[in-house]
């Protein structure tokens, strides 16, 4: 499972860098700048050792 969680944040850091270096105040940037912190988000809470428990108690 680990390598999908740094799959995950590497595809963030990708897409925060190429949205960043390619900002043109254009919607198409901002929505890739949102997806690319929600998935770096993603990645680093599913990193942390109370995760499991978080989303054990969500879906039970």
């Amino acid at each position: 499972m680990g390598f999908w969680y740094f799959l995950t944040l590497f595809i963030g850091i990708y897409l925060l860098i190429r949205s960043i270096s390619a900002y043109r105040n254009n919607q198409d940037s901002k929505v890739t700048i949102f997806i690319s912190i929600l998935l770096i988000l993603f990645s680093l809470f599913m990193f942390t050792p109370w995760s499991v428990q978080l989303i054990d108690l969500i879906f039970s």
